[in-house]
């Protein structure tokens, strides 16, 4: 791709003012743009179907959140793909600034899901319990850059992009939102090799591939920063249409084959988190405790209820036998029977 200042073309200079400067995807889009954006349209859509058939053989929900960049991002690619072969009076406003949104939203996603991967990583395979902290910083960060961005896209207006000049407030958020989006990228693989040493067990092959992986992440970041903060048009961090479609294509997808490639199995992936099981085993101890004390209880019960209907059936047998013995006794007496002694079980039968 050239890098000309002509007046005509992808790179030509509008006097350093225009709003296409900030544009995720190069100032002029024109037909070449429509075959490899349909082209990474269609390989966003078929990387969901690779982490779905990973995540249903790990069921590590983290993968989730990749899913979903990659949804957003075929989406960016599609509405791209869409405006390239639309002609550049008849492309409306609101298509291009949806672009937009998608494409930091997934941006976003990339990064928050390969924090949280490598933090469950971290926990897994060493014995140290890490705080959250770091972590609960690195998602606010990235939210705020979220909303920022978004409100940026949001006050841009509903004209052709490719002939304003922004306002000072649009530019502003536009570089605040990259600029906390690179703050995140930069220092999140700049601390991972720090977890080595305080955990020396942690397998060094796959916290490295962590790191590159976070690195590849970066680039991305890094355009979404050039993108915002350098507006003339003849630069080659700004006009360059290879630096965009590398940015959002080669490198978060090999990053994202990086993540899936690791044996998540043999890392405890799949297994609760330590905090997790410890409360687990005390939940189970304490049900044990519980059952067990039920049992005894129940037990208990049962005894006290047989031991009543023993009693009962011996006060009924008594009972039983004072009626025959009255009854015997009147049938003998009209019988002409009688009793001999004391003992009222003792009978002696006399014929009259």
């Amino acid at each position: 791709m050239s890098w000309s200042t002509a007046s005509s073309g992808r790179c030509a200079d509008s006097g350093v003012t225009g709003i296409h400067a900030h544009l995720i995807g190069g100032n002029w889009v024109d037909e070449g743009d429509l075959a490899p954006s349909a082209v990474l349209c269609v390989v966003s859509f078929l990387c969901i179907l690779a982490v779905a058939w990973r995540y249903r053989q790990t069921r590590v929900h983290v993968l989730l959140i990749f899913a979903f960049a990659l949804l957003f991002l075929g989406v960016a690619f599609a509405i791209h793909a869409a405006l390239a072969n639309t002609r550049p009076s008849l492309r409306p406003s609101s298509a291009t600034l949806t672009e937009q949104a998608m494409f930091l939203l997934a941006l976003s996603l990339f990064l928050l899901g390969h924090i949280l991967f490598s933090r469950t990583f971290i926990n897994r395979a060493s014995l140290v319990h890490w705080p959250s902290t770091l972590l609960y910083l690195a998602c606010a960060i990235l939210l705020a850059a979220l909303v920022v961005g978004c409100v940026a896209v949001g006050d841009a207006p509903l004209v052709d992009v490719y002939s304003y000049s922004p306002s000072l407030k649009y530019s502003q958020e536009r570089i605040a939102s990259a600029t906390l989006e690179l703050i995140v990228a930069t220092m999140h693989p700049l601390l991972l090799p720090f977890a080595k040493l305080v955990a020396p067990e942690l397998p060094g092959l796959e916290l490295g591939l962590l790191i590159l992986a976070g690195w590849l992440l970066w680039v991305p970041a890094f355009y979404v920063f050039c993108v915002a903060t350098i507006t003339a048009d003849y630069s080659p961090l700004v006009c360059s249409q290879t630096f965009f479609y590398l940015s959002f294509s080669l490198f978060p997808l090999l990053a994202l084959a990086i993540l899936l490639g690791l044996p998540l199995h043999r890392w405890g992936f799949t297994l609760p988190a330590r905090d997790l099981v410890a409360a687990y085993s005390s939940a189970l101890a304490a049900a044990s405790s519980s059952a067990a004390l039920a049992h005894e209880a129940a037990e208990l019960g049962a005894a006290a209820a047989w031991a009543q209907q023993e009693r009962r059936h011996e006060a009924e047998e008594g009972a039983l036998l004072d009626e025959m013995r009255s009854v015997v006794g009147d049938n003998a007496e009209r019988a002409g029977l009688y009793s001999q002694g004391g003992d009222d079980d003792a009978w002696s039968l006399r014929l009259h």
